[in-house]
C-alpha cells in the first residue's frame, strides 16, 4: 500500500506464519485488516491475542472490508466470536494511502464505496464515493485480500481442465490452486480427491 514502510506491512499468510512460530515477540499500536475472508479473520484474532498479552487493552485491532458484510466469509460464530474479542468491522471501505511520521506508520486512509449490481451480474460492482476518505489510527497493517496461484514451477502452457485434471496428463491439482480461496476442509477433500484420481490414473 502506497507510504506504507515495510516493517509495519504483512500480507496475512505471512503474519499468521511469524505468529504460529512465535516471531511476533511485540506488537504495539493499533492493528488494521484489510479483507472479507478466512484469513482476514484469523489474522485480526490472532493479533488482538497479541496485543491484549503484550500490552491489554489499550491497542484497537479492526477489520475493514470494501463489500458489504453479507460478502464476508466469516460465519456469525466467528461474528460473535470477533465482537467479544472486541475487533471492530466496518464494512464498505477500500485502503487508497497509508501515512508515515518519521518511518513510522500512522494513518491508513479509506475511501467509502457503495454498492452497485446490473441486470445479469453475480457481484455487485464497487462504486467510490466521491469526497468520502478517511483517516483510521494505525501502526501495523495486515493486506489479507487472498492469493493467487504460482504457476512459476509448473510447465510452460499447462492449464486446468476438467475437475482435478490438467493438460499435462501426469500434473493433478487440488486445494486454493484448483479452486480459489476456500476453507481448510475443502482443500483437505480436495487432497483426498485428487489421491484417489491420481490411484486411478496409475492403475
Amino acid at each position: 500500500l502506497l507510504g506504507a514502510p515495510a516493517e509495519a506491512l504483512w500480507s496475512g499468510l505471512a503474519f499468521m506464519r511469524d505468529y504460529n512460530r512465535g516471531v511476533i515477540a511485540q506488537l504495539s499500536g493499533d492493528v488494521v485488516v484489510v479483507g472479507g475472508g478466512f484469513t482476514a479473520v484469523d489474522c485480526a484474532r490472532a493479533s488482538a491475542r497479541a496485543a491484549r498479552r503484550l500490552l491489554g487493552e489499550g491497542p484497537a485491532v479492526s477489520i475493514f472490508y470494501r463489500r458489504s458484510e453479507e460478502f464476508l466469509a466469516a460465519t456469525q460464530d466467528e461474528l460473535e466470536e470477533l465482537d467479544r474479542e472486541h475487533i471492530t468491522v466496518r464494512t464498505l471501505a477500500t485502503p487508497v494511502a497509508a501515512r508515515s511520521v518519521d518511518g513510522r506508520l500512522t494513518r491508513v486512509v479509506f475511501q467509502r464505496n457503495v454498492l452497485e449490481r446490473s441486470r445479469g451480474e453475480a457481484k455487485p460492482r464497487l462504486v467510490p464515493v466521491p469526497d468520502s476518505d478517511f483517516l483510521v489510527p494505525c501502526r501495523h497493517l495486515i493486506i489479507a485480500i487472498g492469493q493467487e496461484q504460482d504457476w512459476g514451477l509448473l510447465p510452460a502452457g499447462l492449464s486446468i481442465t476438467e475437475g482435478l485434471r490438467t493438460t499435462y496428463n501426469h500434473v493433478f491439482v487440488a486445494g486454493d490452486f484448483a479452486t480459489g480461496s476456500e476453507s481448510v476442509i475443502k482443500a483437505v477433500a480436495g487432497g483426498k480427491a485428487v489421491a484417489e484420481a491420481i490411484d486411478t490414473f496409475l492403475m
